[in-house]
């Protein structure tokens, strides 16, 4: 449960505010665009002015599912909102161009799940993170019920698509008793379940399927519990791909027989490599991904860093990789 007196103060600066910026983090997912876009229709509903603002386009199967025109790019100017509200973005540094501005500005909330590693998290005003929570979706699900802000057929299609991405299709171990109960209310307030997942689970673009098949063929099991793979620029560029047509190729990843933990690597630009870790059950990736500086859950985490070369990058990931696992050996035999 949402504490009251964060409730309290929540309700007391959007009634307070007329004109009010949404933020997303970097490389966004449909978790953090669904509570955005949610919480911009629940807000546009009550008369409040809000834009949302992005770092990039988004990826084929998000337009399915979003209107990419009620998005801004860039061009933000702090003085014109009265106040700001960031949603799934744990840092400063995961709102990217937009991370100054929100950090300096005097009214400002975050609505967050995630775990900091780095303790660089207290980047807004008002805060309300939740770790225990399937989804950021699900705590603007809460957060609009508590403000007794109506959830209309168009936020909660949103919120269910969220839902649905950050737990895997209700399939990861983040699902809890609470994720049905949210998803079966969305449905009830209106959700189109058939338009949400067709944009999740049953849109492919032919660049996609052309790029799913360099990655099954780059596929590496390393020391019998390590799924490894990598995919190059070159290789993006031959079939006309770009990093979003890669997008849930992670999750496909850590299905390998064996693996307790899966790295899926992408040259999203010459020499920047975009890591997507996955794990099973009792395996901690967040402590993978801080290390060169990005974070997520821990089952599903991510980072990005620079390298000279995709040799380079493999090596240091894999020894990062290897050096957790040793750690976790260690930590096994001293329980027992």
């Amino acid at each position: 449960m949402i504490p009251k007196g964060i409730i309290k103060k929540i309700k007391k600066k959007i009634k307070e505010a007329n004109n009010i910026a949404l933020f997303c983090h970097i490389d966004p997912d449909f978790d953090c665009l669904g509570s955005m876009y949610a919480l911009y229709y629940a807000l546009s509903n009550i008369g409040k002015d809000v834009d949302m603002f992005t770092h990039e386009q988004f990826s084929s199967s998000q337009s399915q599912l979003l209107d990419e025109s009620l998005v801004k790019v860039g061009g933000f100017n702090p003085k014109k909102y009265d106040l700001l509200i960031s949603v799934d973005t744990p840092t400063e540094a995961r709102l990217g161009q937009y991370g100054q501005d929100f950090v300096k500005h005097e009214n400002t909330i975050k609505l967050d799940h995630h775990h900091c590693q780095d303790g660089n998290f207290n980047i807004a005003k008002i805060s309300y993170v939740d770790p225990i929570r399937s989804s950021c979706s699900e705590i603007i699900y809460e957060l609009l019920n508590c403000l007794k802000i109506k959830v209309i057929p168009e936020t909660a299609t949103m919120l269910f698509a969220g839902l649905s991405s950050d737990t895997g299709g209700f399939q990861t171990t983040n699902t809890t008793l609470n994720s049905f109960k949210t998803a079966s209310e969305l449905i009830q307030d209106g959700a189109d379940t058939l338009k949400a997942n067709d944009a999740l689970y049953r849109f492919v673009t032919i660049k996609s399927l052309k790029i799913t098949k360099i990655f099954y063929d780059n596929i590496e099991i390393i020391d019998k519990e390590i799924a490894f793979c990598a995919i190059s620029q070159k290789e993006l560029n031959k079939v006309g791909a770009t990093k979003k047509d890669c997008s849930n190729l992670s999750n496909k990843l850590i299905c390998c027989q064996g693996a307790n933990i899966s790295c899926f690597m992408v040259e999203k630009e010459l020499n920047t490599y975009d890591c997507s870790f996955r794990s099973m059950k009792g395996y901690d990736v967040s402590n993978i991904a801080s290390f060169f500086g990005g974070g997520g859950h821990k089952e599903a985490s991510g980072c990005c860093f620079h390298a000279s070369s995709e040799d380079e990058a493999k090596k240091r990931v894999l020894n990062a990789i290897k050096h957790y696992l040793k750690y976790k050996e260690k930590e096994n035999d001293n329980k027992q």
